[in-house]
């Protein structure tokens, strides 16, 4: 029975497809030409249950297949895939591989209680490294907001349910920065 990889375990070797990995779909979006509207790929952020991320695509030739397998939100064993260099521009996470899926992808859901994976993966940056990134266009980055202020874990019970949340102030940007 093959072993499961964690998503920074992964490497490009081009002989090699008989990965497996247990993963959540965070995202999941259409990759669109923007000269002709023509869909080039299915996008995904994927990530394990040690908060690793990392992008993968399905090309539109073989989309159609997987599509109606996958959902964002859900978590799913995957294997028989290519590991590949990340793109030198736009990368949505910070990880210099993406996983490129084939026809010979197999996937395979998994129930929630069988794996804690989180939904959403952040990757704040400090406010001087956003500077840096300008017009560079290799890593993507949103800006909400600079967090000027972090408050204690609370345990309200929210609809019946004991969650953990922490206050977190922040301070709008300038557009004009």
């Amino acid at each position: 029975m093959m072993q499961y990889s964690l998503l920074n375990q992964l490497c490009i070797d081009k002989h090699k497809e008989n990965w497996k990995v247990k993963i959540r779909i965070s995202r999941m979006w259409n990759a669109v030409n923007s000269k002709n509207n023509d869909i080039i790929s299915l996008d995904m952020i994927l990530i394990d249950e040690q908060n690793n991320a990392i992008h993968a695509i399905i090309r539109n030739n073989i989309a159609k297949k997987f599509k109606p397998l996958l959902q964002e939100g859900k978590l799913y064993e995957l294997c028989y895939f290519q590991v590949v260099d990340g793109n030198a521009l736009y990368r949505p996470v910070d990880n210099d591989f993406k996983i490129m899926f084939t026809l010979k992808t197999s996937i395979k859901e998994i129930k929630e209680t069988d794996v804690a994976i989180p939904r959403h993966k952040f990757e704040f940056v400090d406010y001087n490294k956003i500077h840096e990134r300008v017009n560079k266009h290799v890593q993507l980055s949103d800006i909400i907001a600079n967090v000027i202020g972090v408050g204690p874990i609370e345990h309200p019970c929210i609809k019946g349910s004991n969650v953990s949340m922490r206050n977190i102030n922040v301070m709008t940007i300038d557009e004009n920065v």
